[in-house]
């Protein structure tokens, strides 16, 4: 890459040699940048990790929780609907064990979620607005229940008897929490 040019018996390279020399320092270093920051880019447009955690694992470490902006309605209902209300489950309000998500009904819902205290785990509030953390539904969902106060019998995570939310869903809904639980 670089040549002896302009270089004689011990004398000072010359400038345009100096300058390729740079220019080719300057493209390797800008290489290297790109392809450490490609390695690091194994996140979905959402900003989860691309491979999907298991229950005990809290998503919402490392990521931003007040954006993007997260609608009830839009965004974290489709996922309740899909994954929570099915009649065996939390859609059918005779066996919703205390929480009713079921289709079609999202006030009903978001009424049932926020701000309500635990009918079966006493003390545990299910959606803590602006507190995914301290949200039980967010706790139930990750499967990080160890060190509430209802202890080992806070139940099992959920969904239960199913896989866990991919972890794109439970960062839409560690999201709608910490950004207020709004009804929109």
């Amino acid at each position: 890459m670089c040549e002896n040019r302009g270089v004689a018996n011990g004398a000072s390279p010359d400038s345009s040699v100096v300058h390729e020399l740079a220019a080719s320092l300057r493209a390797a270093l800008i290489v290297i940048v790109i392809a450490v920051a490609a390695s690091g880019c194994s996140r979905s447009s959402h900003g989860a990790p691309e491979k999907d955690a298991g229950f005990g694992v809290d998503v919402t470490i490392g990521e931003r929780l007040d954006a993007p902006p997260v609608s009830f309605r839009a965004d974290v209902v489709p996922i309740l609907e899909a994954r929570c209300a099915f009649a065996s489950c939390h859609g059918d309000r005779t066996a919703a064990h205390g929480v009713f998500l079921g289709r079609g009904a999202p006030q009903d819902a978001h009424d049932g979620l926020v701000g309500v205290v635990s009918a079966r785990y006493r003390g545990q509030v299910l959606v803590k607005p602006f507190d995914s953390g301290g949200s039980f539904v967010m706790r139930k969902i990750d499967g990080t229940l160890a060190g509430l106060s209802c202890g080992d019998a806070c139940g099992a995570p959920m969904p239960k008897k199913n896989p866990p939310l991919a972890a794109r869903e439970r960062l839409v809904v560690a999201r709608w929490i910490a950004q207020g639980a709004k009804d929109d």
